[in-house]
């Protein structure tokens, strides 16, 4: 398979595609090939202090949503980080325990680069803390608290270490993936440097979730008596996330950042939201509709890779 790249930046800004299952492991991605290749990747995505185009400088819709992306997406990779400190405790042997650990510090990382580019945008930091509350405290609360409620209950109540490998790679992401929907392809235009922040997030996130699935799906092999009581946390844990006010969050945020491109239409040339589909042209409905689709069957092709295809029928 070929992995992230330099030159991946390059490639067109749309919607993160739901590709099928990469055949990666943790002792593919463990802590010699993460310094040689990803390590070098993400630093020289990690861009701080570049300067705000002009038309972010002012309050107005467009910057109050990426704002709010930017917030949100922090709050995200944080509550993530605190989970994979765990999951690296909690470790069965070296090679997952490092590979955990890579994880960890990418989604540290990708926490600080958003938190500096809100800086970058709306500083000053000592009141970062309260611009994102008020940003995407909201959010945070709806669908973040509960995550990291039920993430708290499985890892440090119950030290399940499969339970908290598939929130991370099916649960979290069948909440977050949807969401992260609106990230590169929507702000290249607007702000390249968030933008490839975003992007490179998700393709780090797509690196991370293949390795995950994999983990399950090799206990399973080993394992297959294992099978009911995973196949059960999973489909209960699908219904638990259905019940969040995702598709609600996210026709909210696609209106307010509309608002924003509409009065920047003159920044969008022929951008494409997705392929065949100009960013100008597209609605938040059509918007909300395909990261949806696209996160689903993202989702479909990682249980199906597992085994768990049928936890995604609803109860």
């Amino acid at each position: 398979m070929k992995l992230e790249t330099p030159s991946d930046s390059d490639a067109p800004p749309v919607l993160h595609e739901a590709t099928s299952v990469m055949t990666l492991h943790p002792g593919d991605c463990g802590v010699e090939q993460w310094m040689r290749q990803f390590a070098p990747v993400q630093a020289a995505r990690f861009r701080c202090g570049q300067p705000v185009p002009p038309w972010l400088r002012e309050d107005g819709p467009l910057r109050r949503a990426l704002v709010r992306e930017l917030s949100f997406r922090a709050y995200a990779k944080d509550l993530a980080a605190h989970s994979l400190c765990h999951l690296a405790a909690l470790a069965p042997n070296t090679e997952e325990r490092e590979y955990f650990v890579t994880y960890l510090v990418d989604e540290t990382r990708h926490a600080a680069g958003f938190r500096q580019r809100l800086i970058d945008l709306a500083g000053p930091v000592d009141e970062l803390t309260t611009l994102q509350s008020e940003a995407a405290g909201n959010d945070r609360n709806q669908v973040l608290f509960p995550l990291d409620i039920w993430s708290r209950e499985i890892l440090e109540g119950r030290l399940d270490y499969l339970g908290g490998v598939a929130m991370v790679a099916l649960l979290f992401d069948a909440v977050l993936s949807p969401l992260d929907g609106f990230g590169e392809s929507t702000w290249h235009s607007f702000d390249p440097v968030s933008a490839d922040l975003l992007g490179s997030a998700d393709r780090a996130q797509t690196r991370h979730l293949a390795v995950c699935a994999n983990i399950l799906r090799a206990h399973l092999l080993h394992h297959p008596q294992d099978w009911p009581t995973l196949a059960r946390f999973v489909a209960d844990g699908l219904t638990r996330c259905r019940e969040l006010p995702v598709a609600a969050l996210m026709l909210e945020r696609a209106a307010q950042y509309q608002l924003g491109l509409d009065s920047h239409r003159y920044c969008l040339g022929e951008a494409e939201f997705e392929f065949g589909l100009r960013l100008a042209d597209s609605s938040p409905a059509q918007r909300v509709a395909l990261a949806l689709e696209r996160a689903d069957t993202a989702l479909t092709s990682r249980l199906t890779h597992i085994g768990l295809i049928t936890a995604m029928r609803p109860n």
